[in-house]
C-alpha cells in the first residue's frame, strides 16, 4: 500500500497543545542555521496528538513533539523534535522522504484489562474521553501511553527507547459545540536530517472545527543513564513545560501537497520539486506558526 499521487488526504481529529520549552533544550533538535524565536530563555513547543480515521496508509495514530518555534522568512513555524506513528509505512515515508525524525510507536490505552490500542479503530473497553469516544463506559478518565518501538541501536545510532515517551491523562469529554469551521492554506518545513539533508517545504489545506479545551495532563518518565551519549531520544525536558494553549480539531480534513527541496540557505526562496515523497501530517509545523500569528 502506498501513498499514491498527491495531494494526500487525511481525516480525523487532533489535539494541539502549546507549552513553554527552555531555549537551550529546544536547540538540541533545531538546525544551527535556523533562528529560534525566543524570549527570556524560552520558546514555544508542545505537542500535536492525532487519530486518523482515513489516510493514504489507512487508520493510525500520531504524536508530534514540537521542540520550538523557528523563524524562516516570511513566516514562523514549529520544528518537530520527534514524530511517533503507529503505522510503519507512515514512519518510513516521513523518515526517508520528508526529513522527519519519525519513530514507530505503540499507543497503549491503560484500562482495567490493559487493553492495547495500536490504532484509532480499536476501541474495545475504551472510555468516554477524547481518545476513545465511548460514552457508555463507566470511567471518566483515560491514560494513554506512547512507547517508542524502534530498535535501540541501528548502525551505531540510537533511535529506540526503553521507558515510555509519555502518558496522556484525559478526562471525560463533554459534548456540545465543536467550534467554528475554518479553512486555512498553510506552509510547513522539515528536513536537515541524515536521511534528508536539505530543508524541504510543503503546503497543506486544512478544514476543521476548532475550539479551546482544558490542557491535557502529561505523565513523564525518568531519563535513562545512556542518554548522556547524545541520542536525544528522551522528550521529558521538551514536554515538561507549562501549557499555554490547548485546542481541539474536530472533523479534520487535510490535503497535503508534495514537498519541494530548498536551496542551502534557509532564507532562500528558490526551490525545486521533490519526486514522489510523503508527508504523514505536516500540520504540526504550520499550525503552530499560524496560532502564534493569530495570538500576536
Amino acid at each position: 500500500m502506498g501513498y499514491g499521487l498527491p495531494p494526500w488526504g487525511f481525516e480525523g481529529r487532533a489535539i494541539y497543545q502549546l507549552q513553554l520549552v527552555k531555549s537551550k533544550e529546544a536547540r538540541k533538535y533545531i538546525p544551527d542555521d535556523l533562528k529560534l524565536v525566543e524570549m527570556f530563555g524560552y520558546t514555544l513547543g508542545g505537542f500535536y496528538l492525532a487519530r486518523y480515521t482515513n489516510s493514504p496508509v489507512g487508520v493510525f495514530d500520531e504524536l508530534v513533539v514540537l521542540g520550538g518555534l523557528v523563524w524562516n522568512p516570511p513566516t514562523s513555524c514549529a520544528w518537530a523534535a520527534r514524530v511517533y506513528v503507529s503505522n510503519k509505512e507512515a514512519r518510513n515515508h516521513g523518515l526517508k522522504h520528508v526529513g522527519l525524525p519519525s519513530r514507530f510507536a505503540k499507543f497503549h490505552l491503560l484500562d482495567d484489562s490493559e487493553e492495547e490500542t495500536n490504532n484509532a479503530s480499536t476501541q474495545k473497553n475504551n472510555r468516554g474521553t477524547w481518545w476513545s469516544r465511548d460514552q457508555s463506559a463507566s470511567s471518566s478518565m483515560d491514560s494513554v501511553t506512547v512507547t517508542n518501538l524502534e530498535r535501540r541501536r541501528i548502525f551505531g545510532k540510537q533511535r529506540g527507547l526503553k521507558p515510555p515517551v509519555c502518558t496522556f491523562v484525559m478526562k471525560e469529554e463533554k459534548g456540545g459545540w465543536k467550534g467554528p469551521r475554518i479553512k486555512m492554506f498553510l506552509p510547513s518545513f522539515s528536513g536537515c536530517t541524515p536521511e534528508c539533508p536539505k530543508m524541504v517545504k510543503y503546503s497543506l489545506e486544512l478544514n476543521t472545527n476548532v475550539r479551546p479545551i482544558s490542557s491535557v495532563h502529561l505523565e513523564l518518565h525518568d531519563d535513562e543513564d545512556d542518554d548522556v551519549n547524545g541520542s536525544n531520544e528522551f522528550m521529558t525536558k521538551v514536554l515538561s513545560g507549562k501549557p499555554v494553549l490547548s485546542l481541539s480539531f474536530e472533523n479534520m480534513q487535510m490535503l497535503v501537497d508534495p514537498p519541494e527541496e530548498m536551496e542551502k540557505s534557509v532564507e532562500t526562496v528558490t526551490s525545486r520539486a521533490v519526486q514522489p515523497a510523503v508527508k504523514e501530517t505536516p500540520a504540526s509545523f504550520s499550525l503552530f506558526g499560524f496560532l502564534r500569528r493569530r495570538s500576536a
